[in-house]
Parts: C-alpha cells; sequence; structure tokens
C-alpha cells in the first residue's frame, strides 16, 4: 500500500488539492503531476476496473484483514474518471482493498484517459516487483517483528523463506502478568541459495508427518523445526 500518511487528516468527504512547489517543479523537469484531488470517497462509489488482471489469493485476502485489524488504513487507493464507465470513478490500485469493509477509503484522483490508465495499470506494480531484496536487511527486519494477526505472520515467514531468510517466530507470545518473559523466543537463520530448497523440503515433511496436538506453540514452522531437531537427537 502506497503511503499517503500526510493526507490521512482530511474530513471525510472534503476535497484535498494536493498540487504544491514539489508539483511545480516535476512540471519545469517534463513530468506531470496527475493527481488533480484527494478525498475519502464511499466503497460504494468507487468502480472495479475490468481490465485489472491481478487475482488475489485468500491467503492475501487474510493478511490484507490482519494488517487492517492490527495497523489500519495507511494508505490511498487510486481512481480516475472512465470514460469507458460513464465517467464513474474507476480503480487502478486497491482493489483487494476496496473489499475489506472500510466505509469510505481515503482516494488519490488521476486526471488520465483511459488509454493512459490501461498503461498505468499495465505497469504501476509491475514496476514495483522489479525492486531486488537485501536478505541481510530483511533478516535484521524480520527478527523482532512479531505480529498479533496469524495470518501476517504467515506472510513474513513466507517472505522470509522464499529470500533464504528461515524466521521462526513465537506467535501469541504476549507478556506474562507478572512481568516475565512469555515462554517462546524468536530465531532467525540465514541461508544459502544452494541450502533453501532442502530446508523447506524438511519443514513440508515435518508438518505432514501429523498434527502438533502436544506442542503449545501454533507457529506450524516452529513446531515443524522442533520435531526434525527432535528427530535429529533420536528423541521421536
Amino acid at each position: 500500500m502506497k503511503s499517503v500518511e500526510k493526507n490521512q487528516g482530511t474530513k471525510k468527504g472534503r476535497k484535498k488539492k494536493v498540487a504544491g512547489p514539489g508539483a511545480a517543479a516535476s512540471a519545469a523537469r517534463g513530468i506531470r503531476d496527475r493527481i488533480v484531488e484527494f478525498r475519502r470517497v464511499p466503497a460504494g462509489e468507487l468502480a472495479e476496473n475490468p481490465r485489472n488482471f491481478r487475482r488475489h489469493p485468500q491467503a492475501q485476502t487474510d493478511a490484507l484483514a490482519g494488517i487492517l485489524r492490527e495497523i489500519g488504513v495507511a494508505g490511498a487507493l487510486l481512481a480516475y474518471r472512465s470514460e469507458r464507465a460513464g465517467g464513474r470513478l474507476t480503480l487502478l490500485d486497491g482493489h483487494l482493498r476496496l473489499k475489506a469493509g472500510v466505509e469510505a477509503w481515503p482516494t488519490l484522483i488521476l486526471d488520465l484517459s483511459d488509454a493512459e490508465a490501461d498503461k498505468l495499470l499495465a505497469t504501476f506494480d509491475a514496476a514495483g516487483d522489479m525492486a531486488e531484496l537485501d536478505e541481510e536487511a530483511l533478516a535484521l527486519l524480520l527478527k523482532d517483528l512479531p505480529f498479533e494477526e496469524e495470518s501476517v505472520q504467515g506472510l513474513l515467514e513466507d517472505l522470509g523463506e522464499a529470500c533464504g531468510v528461515f524466521t521462526v517466530a513465537g506467535a501469541d507470545a504476549p507478556e506474562m502478568p507478572t512481568g516475565d518473559r512469555a515462554p517462546f523466543q524468536q530465531m532467525t537463520f540465514t541461508l544459502h541459495d544452494t541450502q533453501v530448497a532442502v530446508v523447506q523440503e524438511a519443514l513440508r515433511a515435518a508438518q505432514s508427518a501429523g498434527p502438533f496436538a502436544d506442542m503449545p506453540n501454533k507457529n506450524s514452522h516452529g513446531n515443524a523445526l522442533a520435531r526434525i531437531a527432535e528427530t535429529y537427537l533420536g528423541k521421536c
């Protein structure tokens, strides 16, 4: 979600002009500022773009819901008035968020033609997806980043594993009433590319060996790692 937190104070329904000195500087460099309005738009007034090609699996839907519950709305949708849709505000970014049950979404409104909107729709996320990940920086970020929402924790685990950063997180590990540390720990391992596949295969094998009914931990990856360690030490 693209951050527009500086605009979050706008009252519901009030239009906010976003052009300023930065827009003038961009224009001087030949870069047009296509944002003409910022306001909170009722979800029912925003149309999904029929040319949107991204499909959102249930895991992503659950993760977004978890982020919204734990953090809240922290980014704006992108929309424009589509001639193809009779001038209706039509989404360019934010199709999944639109269905998240938020009554009104902060929205950046662009002055694009349908042809320009198609170009942006095809490239907006794709350009961001070209970024490469710094595995050491990611490992440092994930090291102490517990989420209460299990769906979000699963998202972070998948992100870490895909990049060779193996994270075992303690789910639902709040502070004890006495001030003592809860009986969970977070451990982070950085793997070489040649090690990732075998570790992932071992985790899947451990998870498929049966339920973790006797484990106090709700984190399936942590339980799988413990099962692998117990097997290696001959305790299973």
